[in-house]
């Protein structure tokens, strides 16, 4: 076959129709005879026709792509985040642009700026440790771009959610922990504006309050998330004031690994001296000594749910600054093993 590329007036010319006769036939229109729409497309086919892409996305106003924007990709989590989206907009024909902010506020808006450039027809995004206000975020919405916020997210964005349910699992956590009689619990927070650290912070507290135990701000520190020598280091700090400690509950599972490091290397025997419990069942957390009991994300159903929602806006597109926005919350899962 000649590598020029097959147009549709090339196969206008070649059955001596109209160009708009060929067009119709190639996109179903009704009113094409049947026996002409066969010679159409049994000839397009012989020809490998290809049709121009642009010029369809165009009289669509598609650009059959959407953005997805993240802090991290080297993350377990964010991982299958993005490679369950890709899945499921690839079964739709859609391309998927990645932009990773590596917790930048700055990165994170010039990722969204790039997507507007890139006439994407909506984006999923979730928000870095630096976003405090999300005013870029209502600004691009406003343009009438569909945006759906998901894992970590900013309560006070007018925008569509799809979260963990952090507060109640957190709290399902360390109940657990104190079931198995713990009473002096640390906990190994993350940022204090990221609003999944604040509300596993708010579940932490609320499970200690509602047991009856004394809620200590000494035991509540600080630390780098998925950072695990920062991690242990924060933590080796704490427990030097406050060795009484005999359970930690962390929010993420490097945290946690990190606080089973230092007590190891303190010949803390877990669990029986001190429990640990994560948060995010990654994969290492069952390749731990002891294994790691954590809370289970459930990566794919917080893929499925927001890309189902922001199609359900590209779809809806001239409803969608009109609507009330919802946040629909994703369930977890704790997962009992040896470190608790």
């Amino acid at each position: 076959m000649s590598s020029k590329k097959i147009s549709i007036k090339d196969l206008s010319n070649a059955l001596g129709v109209s160009v708009s006769t060929v067009s119709k036939a190639l996109n179903g229109y009704p009113d094409v005879n049947p026996s002409t729409r066969k010679k159409v497309m049994k000839l397009a086919k012989e020809l490998q026709y290809l049709p121009n892409q642009q010029a369809v996305n165009f009289r669509k106003k598609s650009s059959q792509i959407i953005g997805l924007v993240l802090p991290q990709i080297n993350h377990f989590y964010f991982s299958k985040i993005v490679e369950s989206i890709v899945e499921l907009a690839s079964e739709d024909n859609i391309s998927v642009i990645v932009r990773p902010t590596f917790e930048n506020l700055e990165k994170e808006k010039m990722a969204l700026l790039e997507l507007v450039k890139l006439n994407v027809d909506g984006i999923l995004i979730s928000l870095s440790d630096e976003t405090r206000f999300p005013d870029h975020l209502i600004e691009i919405s406003n343009l009438g771009i569909p945006i759906v916020e998901f894992d970590k997210i900013s309560k006070l964005s007018p925008l569509d959610k799809v979260v963990t349910s952090d507060r109640d699992a957190a709290k399902k956590a360390v109940e657990h922990l104190i079931s198995r009689g713990k009473k002096t619990i640390a906990h190994l927070r993350g940022s204090l504006l990221s609003q999944n650290s604040i509300d596993r912070f708010l579940g932490f507290k609320s499970a200690i309050t509602d047991s009856g135990l004394t809620f200590e701000e000494e035991l509540v520190i600080q630390v780098l998330p998925n950072n695990i020598n920062e991690s242990q280091r924060s933590f080796a700090r704490l427990y030097k004031k406050r060795n009484d400690i005999d359970a930690v509950f962390a929010i993420t599972d490097i945290a946690a690994i990190a606080a089973i490091r230092e007590l190891k290397s303190q010949s803390i025997d877990v669990p029986s001296q001190v429990s640990v419990v994560g948060f995010s069942n990654w994969q290492i957390s069952s390749l731990t000594t002891p294994r790691l009991t954590t809370i289970d994300q459930n990566a794919f159903e917080m893929a499925r749910a927001s890309y189902q929602k922001l199609s359900d806006n590209i779809k809806t597109k001239n409803n969608y600054t009109s609507r009330e926005k919802e946040t629909i919350f994703i369930k977890t899962d704790l997962i009992i093993r040896e470190s608790s």
